[in-house]
């Protein structure tokens, strides 16, 4: 079962640094690095809301980009336990639409260690962290370029957690029953300095 979220999360990136990053000059290097924080807002839930440090390492393989990413989850409004790490590896495929658009094929899978993975039936908060392979995920997204620092991103992207993962089942408690497969969609804008 596909189950489809109601309510759009809004991701805003706050803060983005990257190595190669030369006051918006292109430059040449086997891989890419960059440190963020993420902050997330969830407009169904206006209580909960939460952070993100990220660190992000990315690789041509000519064909494809390889991607790896480990992400330490702070506490946020409402939760009053301690957040976690969630690491993820894949692969983005990227066609350049035109100067400033392109569209970005991604997929991959997440690993999660004591992260937010939330509330599984008759689970507290803490029941749900858990520590494991969290899912994998297919995602499309169509970055535009403002300028040279800033990206507005729209996407959409396919969460699935086949049974034993950590993720499967999860978010029972929020009157949509249990999630192992989850479409969610938004819009990202990220500003590099």
């Amino acid at each position: 079962m596909i189950s489809v979220e109601r309510d759009a999360t809004l991701v805003l990136l706050l803060m983005h640094w990257a190595a190669d990053d030369d006051r918006c000059l292109t430059t040449e290097s086997e891989h890419d690095t960059s440190l963020s924080y993420t902050h997330f807002f969830f407009p169904e839930n206006s209580a909960s809301s939460y952070g993100e440090i990220g660190f992000d390492v990315s690789r041509s393989l000519g064909f494809v980009d390889f991607i790896a990413e480990a992400n330490y989850g702070l506490v946020g409004s409402g939760d009053d336990d301690g957040g976690g790490w969630y690491y993820a590896a894949g692969f983005e495929k990227t066609f350049g639409i035109t100067d400033s658009i392109s569209l970005v094929l991604g997929t991959g899978i997440g690993y999660s260690d004591n992260y937010f993975s939330g509330p599984k039936v008759g689970a507290t908060v803490q029941d749900g962290e858990d520590s494991g392979w969290n899912h994998y995920y297919v995602t499309a997204s169509l970055p535009i370029a403002l300028n040279c620092r800033a990206t507005l991103t729209p996407y959409v992207s396919y969460n699935g957690a086949p049974s034993g993962f950590v993720a499967d089942g999860i978010n029972a408690n929020t009157g949509l029953g249990q999630q192992s497969d989850i479409l969610s969609g938004g819009v990202s804008l990220s500003v590099s300095f």
